[in-house]
């Protein structure tokens, strides 16, 4: 007796955030488990959506803010873990970096039609320099030293002013690729 579960199945919610704090490769493994077909063209790390057949969704307190078609999904441009997803709005292209800090839950709804993640914002992290939230759509500076975190282009600017970190006051500089880093006259 074979049970027709694929109708019940296919309008659950599937929680993806460990995934997508991973990697792109984990990401799309459980996107391609559970889509099917999620026609992809991977380059690199950086996987290409082949069709519009994939939506993002943010949401904060439960109210829609944001949403665009998926058009790629690749390594976070920082070196952390997980993933940055480019959305196309029809208007606009953005890029969406999800973290511990302003992701509350990621889901995927697998519903024939269109595809949705869907993700729950929060902001946990204050930008040290201009005590803004750091945001989804923010990128995200760290201190190689103590870890505290600005928003990118704010700590570059504080540490070519000032050669220091914000809060530590650890001795920094900011590399000709922007890079922050511990001189090698400050390390001991």
């Amino acid at each position: 007796m074979v049970k027709k579960l694929s109708k019940k199945v296919k309008s659950e919610l599937i929680n993806i955030q460990k995934a997508v704090l991973t990697s792109p490769n984990e990401t799309v493994t459980i996107l391609k488990e559970n889509v099917d077909p999620l026609p992809t063209t991977k380059v690199c790390q950086t996987f290409v959506m082949e069709n519009n057949e994939l939506a993002l969704v943010l949401t904060h307190e439960g109210k829609v803010f944001f949403s665009g078609n998926i058009i790629w999904v690749g390594n976070r441009k920082d070196g952390q873990d997980g993933v940055e997803i480019c959305v196309d709005t029809g208007k606009e292209m953005k890029t969406v970096i999800p973290s511990r800090d302003n992701a509350k839950l990621i889901t995927l709804n697998p519903r024939k039609g269109k595809p949705t993640i869907t993700i729950e914002t929060m902001s946990q992290v204050r930008c040290t320099v201009c005590g803004k939230p750091i945001e989804i759509f923010d990128e995200v500076g760290v201190c190689p030293q103590c870890d505290n975190q600005s928003h990118l282009a704010h700590l570059q600017e504080w540490v070519r002013m000032k050669n220091s970190c914000p809060y530590c006051k650890t001795e920094l500089s900011v590399l000709k690729d922007g890079i922050i880093s511990v001189p090698l006259t400050a390390e001991k």
